[in-house]
C-alpha cells in the first residue's frame, strides 16, 4: 500500500522592487510588496511512507468464494498518523477525509473488488474501514471517490482500523495460482 500525504505549509515570498531616479534632488521611489501563505487548522501526516498488508498463510483456491461480504480470508491492519497544531478547546473532534484511490496497475471493479489491472488468479481484494473497536466495517466506496472520516480528537499519533478480504474476481471462473498484489494509495485530506 502506498501511502502519500499532502501538506499545507505556510508558504511565502517576498518581492521588494525599488527605483530610484535623481533629478535635481527629487527621488522616486516605488516599492511592490506581495506576501503568499496559506492558513490552517493543523496538520496531519501518515506515520510511515509506506507499508504492506500481507496474509501470512497460503490461501487455498477452493476456499475462496466471490461474495463481497465473505471474510473467510481476512486480515486486519492499523492506518498510524499524527496530528499537530490543532486548537481543540473549542470544537474538538472534527471530521476529516482520507481519500483512498487506486495506485499504480491497480483497478477496480463497480461493486469495488480491488485486483491487479494484469490479473492472473481471479483473486481480488476488498478494502474496509472499521471504527475504534474494529467492528462496524463498511466497504470503501473507491467509485464513489473512496472517502474515509477520520476525527482529529488530538494532537499526537492516532490510528485508522482497516481489514482487506480476499475475493473471487468473478464468480464464473476458477482461481488460478499466483500472487495476487493490488496498490492503493491514501492521502489525508487537510482542514
Amino acid at each position: 500500500m502506498a501511502i502519500y500525504v499532502k501538506n499545507s505549509k505556510l508558504r511565502h515570498s517576498v518581492l521588494l522592487v525599488a527605483a530610484f531616479f535623481s533629478i535635481v534632488s527629487v527621488i522616486h521611489a516605488d516599492t511592490q510588496f506581495e506576501v503568499k501563505g496559506n492558513i490552517i487548522k493543523g496538520s496531519c501526516a501518515v506515520s510511515a511512507s509506506s507499508m504492506t498488508v500481507e496474509f501470512p498463510m497460503a490461501i487455498q483456491t477452493n476456499s475462496v468464494k466471490s461474495e463481497l461480504d465473505d471474510k473467510t480470508h481476512v486480515q486486519p491492519f492499523e492506518l498510524k498518523y499524527t496530528c499537530d497544531s490543532f486548537d481543540l478547546s473549542g470544537n474538538a473532534g472534527a471530521p476529516y477525509n482520507m481519500v483512498i484511490s487506486l495506485g499504480t496497475g491497480t483497478s477496480v471493479t463497480q461493486n469495488n473488488k480491488i485486483y491487479p489491472t494484469n490479473n492472473v488468479t481471479n483473486g481480488a481484494f476488498v478494502l474496509y474501514h472499521c471504527d475504534e473497536s474494529k467492528q462496524n466495517c463498511q466497504i470503501v466506496d473507491i467509485n464513489s471517490g473512496g472517502l474515509v472520516p477520520f476525527t482529529v480528537k488530538a494532537n499526537g499519533e492516532s490510528l485508522r482500523n482497516f481489514e482487506v478480504a480476499v475475493v473471487k474476481l468473478d464468480a464464473a471462473n476458477s482461481l488460478v495460482p499466483g500472487p495476487l498484489l493490488s496498490a492503493v494509495d491514501i492521502v489525508l485530506e487537510q482542514p
